[in-house]
């Protein structure tokens, strides 16, 4: 009787297909832009390959050299459309094929907007147990800082964000532009947070023109 051996390779290819998969739908608040970002040529959408790339090879050394809770994180700085946002999604989603799953990537109206539905009896989390989940992460990117509005209560939750970001040693970036610098500045509560960017963030300055500009002009 002549007996074959069975091989598992198709069954373990289609399980890594599918870990990678899950790993990928890992974001949080994934929008499109952050979806079509990449930094291998064949994943390249028309936003990334118009990029002025000035920050394009730091960013992919940051990426090789990440280590949770010792890599300091970046404050990414520039006029509106010149890259930040899709730059900062590179990274999240090559950290997220790199392995990583606790990646999230919002903006702060959308955590502010997160923290005041925990006070809902329906909440299916509460205040404590979501703000531990963002120390815990091994990233976080926070897009369009300073377009958010704020009373006292949510001075009080973006306070104590940062302040826990900044306890916890969580790698974290801040994507902004100058109009919302200048509004949050303006805001004596924030002289606290910022000192504490000023310890745990790279600032990189992003001097291109805008690529949506460009791509209406053409």
């Amino acid at each position: 009787v002549l007996w074959v051996a069975t091989c598992d390779c198709e069954e373990k290819i289609e399980k890594e297909k599918e870990q990678r998969k899950k790993n990928y739908l890992r974001f949080v608040a994934l929008r499109k832009q952050y979806k079509e970002a990449g930094f291998t040529r064949r994943q390249l959408g028309n936003r990334l390959r118009k990029l002025t790339s000035e920050h394009k090879e730091m960013a992919i050394k940051w990426v090789s050299n990440f280590k949770p809770r010792k890599s300091k994180g970046m404050y990414f700085y520039g006029g509106v459309g010149n890259g930040k946002t899709t730059t900062a999604s590179c990274i999240a989603k090559e950290l997220v094929n790199n392995g990583y799953k606790k990646v999230y990537i919002f903006t702060m109206a959308e955590y502010l907007n997160k923290m005041q539905q925990t006070y809902s009896a329906k909440s299916d989390i509460s205040f404590d147990d979501l703000m531990q989940k963002w120390y815990d992460a091994d990233a976080i990117f926070i897009d369009d800082f300073g377009r958010e509005k704020y009373s006292d209560k949510r001075l009080e939750n973006v306070f104590l964000f940062f302040d826990g970001l900044y306890n916890n040693r969580t790698t974290y970036f801040v994507i902004s532009n100058p109009e919302n610098m200048l509004r949050v500045k303006e805001i004596p509560e924030f002289e606290a947070i910022f000192d504490r960017f000023s310890e745990t963030l790279d600032k990189v300055v992003f001097r291109g023109k805008s690529m949506r500009k460009q791509t209406k002009e053409e």
